[in-house]
C-alpha cells in the first residue's frame, strides 16, 4: 500500500422540521465548507450530504 493518506467523509444528514420555518441548510453547508478549506488536513476530508 501507499503513503496516501485516507479520505474521511463527513455525512451530513438533515431535515427541517415540520412546525418551524424552513431550515437555511444551504447557508450552513457552505459556512461548513469554508471552514474545511482552512483546516490543516484538508485534502482528507470530503463533506457529503
Amino acid at each position: 500500500m501507499g503513503n496516501s493518506p485516507t479520505v474521511k467523509v463527513i455525512l451530513v444528514l438533515a431535515g427541517s422540521p415540520v412546525d418551524r420555518g424552513r431550515l437555511r441548510l444551504d447557508v450552513k453547508m457552505r459556512q461548513i465548507e469554508k471552514e474545511l478549506q482552512w483546516c490543516k488536513y484538508c485534502d482528507q476530508i470530503k463533506l457529503q450530504f
